[in-house]
């Protein structure tokens, strides 16, 4: 196990180096996106956007919108979505969609290069 410190750098942002090895193993360049997984521990995992595409075993992702109740929830999954490369994902909900609701996802799409809604229900909006 190696040992890092936690750096400032600028105001507001505190950064953590990543070893050598670890970045040519995993291909990365400066730029790419890594992803982190807390873990109740306190303990962290940092994936590799290469290692998130070939473990990803489910073909659609879904999303269950009632519990989705803060600002912007909606839209931060489909751009999270978008990100990791998933190509059908589903919101559903278990009454009717609210009209917010709705108008926070068609309002995203249209920023994202390539997503359309599939299919769409009173309960349920494939992306």
């Amino acid at each position: 196990m190696e040992t890092r410190k936690i750096q400032k750098v600028g105001t507001a942002t505190l950064s953590v180096s990543l070893p050598i090895s670890w970045i040519k193993k995993n291909n990365l360049k400066k730029g790419d996106s890594l992803f982190l997984e807390p873990n109740k521990d306190g303990s962290l995992n940092i994936f590799s956007n290469n290692y998130v595409k070939s473990t990803e075993q489910v073909p659609e992702y879904m999303c269950n919108s009632d519990l989705c109740d803060e600002p912007k929830m909606l839209q931060r999954i489909i751009v999270g979505n978008y990100i990791l490369g998933r190509d059908l994902f589903t919101i559903n909900s278990s009454k009717r969609f609210r009209t917010e609701q709705v108008n926070e996802i068609r309002g995203v799409l249209p920023k994202l290069i390539g997503l359309g809604i599939v299919e769409e229900t009173s309960r349920s909006i494939t992306i």
